[in-house]
């Protein structure tokens, strides 16, 4: 397979997916560190949802191609479970500018447990609201309108 940013073979294997992730990853461990998990664990805590409804705001890991060991964390909402938002993210079906189709390596569900049934208003307003706190807190993330 190749690399999808410089166009070299690799053989690096993605662990969950078991596809090839950029050559510059060789390096890279695709799993956030336990500290990065944690910290990210707590922050979401805070979050409380008031509203029933049929939304849900999830979460999805996305590895970074430049070579470093910095995760992104992407934020979104949707009427689908988030197993099947992520599969259509990665289909390329509404993956807007395909930040979870190239980069994705995983849903975060346990982090977003305590975020479903909502109210449509409320998970746009919720999504809004993490992913300002975490970029405030120094994660990249992408998402989040």
């Amino acid at each position: 397979m190749f690399c999808p940013s410089c166009r070299a073979l690799t053989k690096v294997k993605h662990p969950y997916k078991r596809k090839s992730v950029p050559c510059k990853a060789g390096k890279f461990d695709p799993r956030p560190d336990r500290k990065w998990r944690m910290k990210l664990m707590e922050i979401l805590k805070e979050f409380k949802s008031s509203t029933r409804g049929r939304k849900l705001v999830y979460l999805a890991c996305l590895y970074n191609c430049e070579g470093n060991n910095d995760h992104w964390v992407y934020v979104g909402t949707t009427g689908l479970t988030s197993e099947e938002r992520y599969r259509d993210h990665k289909k390329g079906h509404k993956a807007g500018k395909g930040w979870v189709r190239d980069y994705g390596i995983g849903l975060l569900k346990s982090y977003t447990k305590h975020l479903k049934n909502i109210s449509h208003g409320e998970s746009l307003k919720l999504e809004r609201k993490i992913a300002k706190r975490l970029k405030r807190e120094g994660y990249k993330v992408k998402g989040g309108h």
